[in-house]
């Protein structure tokens, strides 16, 4: 579960510029996201409160989500009267000639947040808002950010590599398989831990809590074998074998979320 949210009813740009709100996205839908150039990618929360840059560089793309959290919060910031987000959260801001991750109740009047429109907007208003509402917050594949009400906000904490903001422990280890041959839901396993896929794809499922630096993964597909490649922070046995076996992926930064994709043929 992530504290760091935006409130039940968000629009969230999609990769074809149409929007969906926060409760009705789903794991491994396409969204709309922004590859920084200039500054660095990272899932942890101090290293990128300490990043910023006087040049901007950075291209639209699109990514896939891998997590949703919902929770509840008892206030909330509203930006520009669009925006309804957790004072804890990170965006993307511009002070000055500055551009920079910072939380939300670190941002003042006359800062700017970058759009889904490929502009800054100055905020022209920042209330604080004492009400019991329903969040949601989405981690994200590769790029870690998205567009919540038109505005470039980070992914906040996903359970793994900066669990001590959400309570949990451990990392994450992300599998997205592809199968366009397969003709019914199949299952992956990670260490006891099972997990149903739709045929076809692309699908997304995320193990969090995971210690140690193994994990012992297995898919019921029936006779297909599996490819492997997009290793994260990990490598794995299994490439080119049967999905009827047992293989074993092994961790390289166990402070960080690993992840890697199966592609299932007959």
């Amino acid at each position: 579960m992530s504290r760091f949210c935006v409130i039940e009813g968000t629009k969230i740009t999609l990769n074809n510029k149409e929007t969906l709100p926060i409760e009705k996205i789903k794991a491994g839908q396409e969204i709309l996201s922004f590859n920084l150039n200039t500054l660095q990618k990272s899932q942890k929360n101090d290293t990128l409160l300490k990043l910023s840059t006087d040049k901007w560089d950075g291209v639209f793309q699109e990514d896939l989500i891998k997590n949703i959290w919902k929770n509840e919060v008892e206030e909330y910031y509203s930006i520009n009267n669009k925006l309804k987000i957790t004072g804890d959260h990170i965006v993307l801001g511009k002070r000055d000639d500055t551009f920079y991750w910072t939380t939300v109740d670190k941002l003042l009047i006359g800062d700017y947040l970058f759009t889904d429109q490929n502009i800054f907007e100055k905020i022209d208003m920042i209330i604080l808002i004492k009400e019991k509402v329903k969040v949601y917050n989405l981690q994200v594949n590769d790029v870690y950010n998205y567009f919540a009400n038109s505005y470039l906000i980070h992914n906040g904490a996903p359970c793994g590599a900066s669990c001590a903001a959400c309570g949990a422990q451990g990392y994450s280890l992300t599998i997205l398989a592809y199968d366009t041959e397969h003709l019914s839901n199949y299952t992956i396993t990670v260490n006891s831990d099972s997990k149903t896929y739709g045929y076809m794809g692309p699908y997304t499922q995320t193990w969090t809590g995971l210690t140690g630096s193994t994990q012992s993964w297995a898919i019921t597909a029936g006779s297909y074998t599996c490819y492997i490649s997009g290793l994260s922070n990990c490598t794995t046995t299994g490439d080119g074998q049967s999905s009827t076996g047992t293989y074993l992926a092994t961790i390289t930064d166990t402070s960080s979320d690993a992840q890697f994709r199966i592609d299932i043929e007959q």
